[in-house]
């Protein structure tokens, strides 16, 4: 067999003369069939894993990914390469939809990328069947997993679109994953034998140092000392959208180009802002954990966190926003011990205990409509009798969904969802002892980052993201 000139492909269409690390083993082994499982930062070149076998393998790649926003510019940016590549999500008119479902019928389209939603959609199961598919391509495949940060229930319905598929080889790629994770992964995607690959996760170019504070003030006297020797741009989290709005404002008045980002601001506004940060406009961007999956900004020289992030995984996500141009960045986490109440408290609301769910799941059941719309506002305002419960319906109703109860419909309205009853019987069958035990996990992956913390070791060392 003749060997495949790799190298001449990276050169002609993505204009790169040398793969980067570890690059060429896995797309030799996606072309070859096997079923990988990738545990691999962001910018460190994911993508290419699948983006140029999908020129040499015969037929479709479908890349899943949950990131909407993004798919446009990856599209563009493909195109603009000269391969042929579609999105299909649920921004788009019917019309549109329908044409790309033609394209995919004439084998007009090498690379799909489809929201895991998608797969809801049967004139899209329907147009896939009657195609050669050769890869499936999962991005933030922790999305998958029970254990994973993230969870996304629609993803669990992935292996059935993989078997009527006629199980096609299957790339699953995540920037981290514990070992309870990636089996998650492999079982849920019914991957045969995979390769585990775990590659870059040391960043050379990073400065990680945590200083330990008593109270905000120490906090924002060293954020003052810090901003004002001009660093460059960056992002500061902290953990409310209170604390978004009140520390955004403090750097606006200490004469620095900020703003807040979070999720209870409307669509346009947040889409206003990330354009603002990302043109150049603005210099911080102040957010909490709503801003950053996907963002690519090359130029991001610090990653400063005002409090603890729940999990490992979560702060290691969220440092790698800097320094993808390969220049020096800086992770720094202010650490005050007595931030941790408030993530125990997070905790225990995204796991709600039995009689939260049997509540909600009881008021929907007393709907006459089977398709309901849901202001969350409202709804807990009349199940809980206060507003600011919109987190507990939201995990209400993944939970629900999990469990095959409803279903999850698109709805582009703030603060309202938009559900479908399955099935109308007197309790849902949950296993809340399964809950519980989410509970305890996270609980217990909360301690290794305070544990992170307050660790005298090297902060680079990042041991636990795949243990």
């Amino acid at each position: 067999m003749t060997e495949i000139p790799l190298e001449s492909y990276l050169k002609k269409y993505f204009g790169y003369s040398t793969f980067r690390e570890g690059q060429k083993n896995i797309i030799e082994k996606v072309l070859s069939g096997q079923d990988l499982l990738i545990i691999m930062p962001t910018g460190k070149g994911k993508s290419l894993c699948y983006q140029l076998p999908s020129l040499l393998l015969p037929g479709l790649t479908v890349v899943i990914s949950p990131l909407i926003a993004l798919m446009k510019d990856q599209v563009d940016k493909l195109r603009d390469l000269g391969i042929k590549a579609d999105f299909i999500n649920t921004s788009m008119e019917k019309h549109e939809q329908k044409e790309i479902l033609k394209k995919i019928e004439r084998e007009d389209t090498k690379i799909l990328y489809i929201a895991p939603e998608r797969i809801k959609s049967k004139p899209f199961i329907e147009t896939l069947s009657c195609v050669k598919i050769s890869l499936f391509a999962v991005d933030e495949a922790h999305c998958i997993s029970q254990w994973g940060h993230n969870f996304r229930p629609d993803y669990l319905k992935l292996k059935e679109l993989i078997s009527s598929c006629k199980n096609p080889s299957v790339l699953a790629l995540t920037a981290t994953a514990t070992e309870e994770v990636r089996q998650d992964i492999i079982s849920n995607l019914n991957m045969k034998k995979p390769s585990v690959i775990i590659s870059g996760l040391e960043r050379e170019n990073f400065i990680y140092e945590v200083k330990k504070v008593r109270s905000n003030r120490e906090k924002d006297e060293i954020l003052w000392e810090y901003l004002s020797s001009d660093p460059g741009r960056g992002i500061i989290y902290t953990d409310t959208q209170k604390g978004v709005e009140f520390l955004s404002e403090k750097l606006k008045s200490w004469g620095i180009s900020a703003e807040g980002y979070h999720g209870g601001l409307n669509k346009d506004m947040r889409e206003k802002i990330q354009n603002k940060f990302m043109n150049n406009e603005l210099d911080i961007i102040v957010a909490t954990n709503a801003f950053g999956m996907g963002i690519d900004k090359k130029d991001i020289r610090f990653v400063i966190h005002y409090c603890i992030t729940a999990t490992i995984e979560d702060y290691y996500q969220e440092t790698g926003r800097a320094g993808r141009d390969g220049k020096e960045a800086y992770a720094l986490l202010l650490f005050r011990h007595g931030d941790t109440g408030l993530r125990k408290y997070f905790i225990s609301k995204m796991y709600p205990p039995k009689r939260v769910i049997e509540k909600f799941y009881s008021y929907i059941l007393k709907q006459s409509e089977e398709n309901l719309l849901i202001d969350m506002e409202e709804t807990g305002k009349i199940l809980f009798g206060r507003s600011g419960q919109n987190k507990t319906i939201e995990v209400c109703i993944k939970i629900l969904q999990k469990y095959d109860c409803i279903e999850e419909l698109p709805c582009h309205r703030d603060n309202f969802k938009k559900i479908f009853i399955k099935r109308r019987c007197a309790k849902p069958c949950i296993d809340y002892r399964h809950i519980e035990k989410l509970k305890e996990k996270s609980l217990e992956k909360l301690e290794d980052m305070i544990h992170y913390g307050k660790t005298k070791k090297c902060k680079k060392s990042f041991e636990m993201f795949t243990k």
